[in-house]
This record gives C-alpha cells, structure tokens and sequence, in this order.
C-alpha cells in the first residue's frame, strides 16, 4: 500500500511541474495580452470592491 502512495505523490509532483512550465510558455507568448487582462480585472475588481489592496 506504502509503494502506490509513493508512486502516486511522484507522479503529483510530475504534473504540478508539467504545468508550471505550460503556464510559463504561455505567460511568454501572450505576455502582452495577459498583461491588459490583468490590468482590466484589477480595475473591474476596484470598482466593485471585491478585494482590498
């Protein structure tokens, strides 16, 4: 039982690391566009006084 554990907690550790590296590449290719998306939400946000800075 000891061994699927084990197993299971390193294939965890492969997809949280496969995804950072997807999210990264992405980041880098649309870095721009994210950007005024952020920029939009974060005004949106202030607006409705949804989170506090």
């Amino acid at each position: 039982m000891d061994e699927l554990m084990d197993s299971g907690h390193h294939s965890a550790a492969s997809v949280i690391s496969l995804l950072e590296v997807l999210i990264a590449g992405i980041d880098e290719r649309d870095h721009e566009r994210i950007a005024k998306r952020q920029q939009e939400l974060e005004i949106l946000y202030a607006e409705q006084e949804r989170f506090f800075e």
